[in-house]
C-alpha cells in the first residue's frame, strides 16, 4: 500500500525472524456502511473463536480515516482469505481495544485506550480502561486502568499490547509517548496485571525497556518511534519476543528475559 493507506495480510511464520506473506489482502479499507474506513485497517488482534471453525478478529481503524472515526470491528475467517464482519464492538474512539486470551471468571475481558482529539485537564490523549463481554459483541463494566505521567517517557498518551498470562500475572508491553523540541517520541514499557482482577496493576515499569537508538528507528514514514505490535512469551528459554514498529516503516524484533522483564514491573512499581 502507499503511504497514505493500509491493508492487513497474512503472514506465515518460519523462524522468529522469518515471515513471508502471499500478499493477499485480508482487509482493506472497508466501503459498507458504517465501516467506511476508507483509508484504513490496522491494529488486528486474532484469537481461536467460540463461533465453530473460526478465529475472531479484532481491528480497530485509524482516526479520522471514517465518516464515524475510530472504532473497534469483530470479524471472523476460516481460512484468512475471506472475513465476515459481525459487528461494531466500541464506540469512537477507541483505537486500540487488546483481547485477553481467556476467559476471566466466565467473561471475556479486554483493554481499551479511548483516545480524545483534543485533550483536556482530565484526558490527555489516551488512558488505558478495562472492559468485559459475555459474547465478544457487547460490552461493558469499563474501569479505568492507568494514565499517562506515570513516567518520563509517557507524558502524553500510552497504548496496550494483547496481554500474555504468566505465572506471576498478565504481562502487558506497552507504549508511551512524550513530547520534545524534535517532536513526538515513542517509546516501549511493560505492566504487570492480577491474574483474576486486571483491573489491578502489580507491576509497571517507569524505565522504558526499548526507545529509539537505531537509524531505522529514528527515519522513515513517521520518525523516532519504536510501536510495539504484540510479543511471544518462551518460558521453555526464559524469553520474550516483542515485535514492534520501526517509525511506521519496517518492523525490528526484540528479545529479553521473561523473568528479567516480571522483576523489573514489581521492582519498579510505586
Amino acid at each position: 500500500m502507499n503511504q497514505n493507506t493500509s491493508a492487513i495480510l497474512q503472514a506465515r511464520h518460519r523462524q522468529p525472524a522469518d515471515y513471508s506473506s502471499d500478499g493477499e489482502e485480508l482487509m482493506h479499507g472497508l466501503a459498507s456502511s458504517p465501516y467506511q474506513l476508507k483509508r484504513h485497517a490496522a491494529n488486528p488482534l486474532i484469537k481461536p473463536s467460540d463461533f465453530p471453525g473460526s478465529v475472531a478478529i479484532f481491528n480497530p481503524g485509524q482516526t479520522g480515516c471514517g465518516p464515524w472515526g475510530t472504532m473497534g470491528i469483530l470479524s471472523r475467517t476460516t481460512d484468512f482469505k475471506t472475513r465476515e464482519n459481525l459487528g461494531i464492538i466500541s464506540l469512537p474512539d477507541n483505537r486500540m481495544p487488546c483481547l485477553f486470551p481467556e476467559k476471566i471468571k466466565g467473561r471475556y475481558m479486554r483493554l481499551d485506550r479511548p483516545y480524545r482529539v483534543c485533550p483536556n485537564d482530565y484526558h490527555e490523549m489516551g488512558n488505558l480502561w478495562v472492559s468485559s463481554s459475555p459474547d465478544l459483541l457487547h460490552w461493558g463494566d469499563h474501569q479505568p486502568l492507568l494514565k499517562p505521567g506515570f513516567t518520563h517517557w509517557a507524558t502524553t498518551k500510552i497504548g496496550p499490547t494483547p496481554p500474555i498470562k504468566t505465572a506471576e500475572g498478565w504481562l502487558v508491553i506497552i507504549h508511551g509517548v512524550s513530547r520534545s523540541s524534535a517532536g513526538h517520541r515513542y517509546s516501549i514499557g511493560a505492566m504487570l496485571l492480577d491474574l483474576e482482577d486486571p483491573t489491578r496493576i502489580i507491576g509497571l515499569t517507569h524505565s522504558a525497556i526499548l526507545s529509539p537508538t537505531e537509524p531505522y528507528e529514528f527515519n522513515g514514514i513517521v520518525p523516532n518511534v519504536v510501536f510495539p505490535a504484540g510479543a511471544v512469551a518462551m518460558p521453555e528459554k526464559d524469553e520474550i519476543r516483542v515485535y514492534y514498529g520501526c517509525a511506521d516503516t519496517s518492523i525490528g524484533l526484540a528479545t529479553a528475559s521473561l523473568s528479567g522483564l516480571i522483576d523489573l514491573c514489581k521492582a519498579e512499581m510505586k
